[in-house]
């Protein structure tokens, strides 16, 4: 028995032309928003990045009850961004016991470790049984028990008790963190304590930075607190205003150590407005 065949019916000429024209159309459209959308979420991300760096340098504060923080290094080719930054720490004090100081050079009969180890240039060492005690920055640690200072030792009884103060530094084995390419923080716009010290990187260069430190109960310390809130201005530095490409103020509220986004106000004159308001963070 022979079934009748049914021809499938083929697209005309017109319909073709309509479905090409159709998928031009898309195409077209797809080609002038994708490089904006990509835009904001460049930016977005980098925001993102930043936010999450500060929360877990505040957790990790919380943590092992001392003070845990971020660095910021300021660019290369301009000093006024930031495209990459460090964990930092900041060490216990370390009790040395007696001292002997003779000119430059601090002797610690029994130290409590190989001070080679534990301390270097930069770090401090202070004298005296009472407040207040004389203080005086290493320039050298050429053995296990001895340092060297950057002035000579005056003012103070030998023997004496001595504390080694251990400056702010990198976390060990702690790769940098990048900031996508192309996005920075700016730092022309942001709002950031005045105290940025040199620190020498991994690379081998040194360069002034922006720390910021949490406490192990939440806030921060330094010059950070009298300003009530640091704020990092996160954007695309391809393009010409600071206002294009949706950029986003990451805000660190130095009592409590909270974290949040928000918005650029449009207005040029008051970047800022939204950082006043808590409803408006959490972007």
């Amino acid at each position: 028995m022979r079934f009748p065949m049914h021809r499938r019916r083929g697209f005309t000429l017109v319909e073709l032309l309509v479905v090409i024209t159709i998928i031009a159309v898309i195409a077209t459209l797809a080609i002038l928003v994708a490089p904006r959308f990509s835009e904001r979420q460049k930016t977005s991300l980098g925001a993102s990045q930043l936010q999450n760096w500060l929360f877990i340098a505040k957790q990790r504060a919380y943590r092992d009850r001392l003070g845990r923080g971020v660095l910021l290094v300021r660019d290369q080719d301009n000093p006024n961004y930031v495209r990459e930054a460090y964990y930092i720490e900041q060490p216990d004090d370390i009790a040395a016991g007696d001292a002997l100081a003779g000119g430059n050079t601090i002797t610690f009969p029994n130290p409590p470790t190989d001070l080679r180890n534990v301390c270097g240039p930069g770090d401090y060492v202070s004298l005296g049984d009472t407040p207040p005690r004389a203080v005086f920055q290493i320039a050298t640690v050429p053995a296990p028990n001895q340092v060297t200072t950057t002035t000579p030792v005056t003012g103070v009884s030998v023997p004496s008790k001595s504390a080694i103060i251990r400056k702010v530094r990198l976390l060990e084995g702690e790769p940098p963190l990048k900031l996508p390419q192309d996005v920075v923080v700016d730092l022309a716009y942001s709002k950031l304590p005045a105290n940025q010290p040199t620190f020498a990187l991994p690379d081998g260069t040194i360069r002034q930075c922006i720390p910021l430190m949490f406490t192990k109960m939440g806030g921060t310390t330094g010059e950070g607190v009298g300003l009530g809130k640091v704020i990092y201005f996160v954007r695309d530095s391809t393009l010409d205003s600071p206002l294009d490409g949706e950029p986003t103020l990451i805000v660190v509220y130095t009592r409590t150590g909270f974290v949040a986004a928000h918005p650029v106000n449009p207005d040029i004159n008051d970047l800022y407005k939204f950082t006043r308001d808590g409803r408006s963070s959490g972007l």
